[in-house]
């Protein structure tokens, strides 16, 4: 990310990317001071739209390429050495 800008904004981005460690990485190399990130996080709910029939998986279906709990993102900010 060659950028100017101090804070990357990826609102429901991250889960839809074929390697979302390439973000933090570059996001790391740039001058930017802050990433805010959102994702939709695997819960019961998820289990549940496949379930019935009649409700559309949004987190399951084919735009999302990865699911995300508190744990998986804490692994990132770790794994990343960001802060919260």
């Amino acid at each position: 990310m060659n950028t100017q800008a101090e804070c990357i904004s990826l609102i429901g981005v991250i889960e839809h990317l074929n390697n979302p460690t390439k973000v933090f990485i570059n996001f790391k190399k740039s001058k930017a001071k802050f990433i805010f990130f959102s994702v939709p996080l695997f819960s019961l709910a998820t289990l549940l739209e496949n379930v019935f029939q009649d409700v559309f998986p949004r987190q399951l279906s084919g735009g999302h390429t990865h699911l995300y709990t508190e744990k998986s993102i804490m692994y990132l900010v770790n794994k990343y050495n960001l802060k919260i």
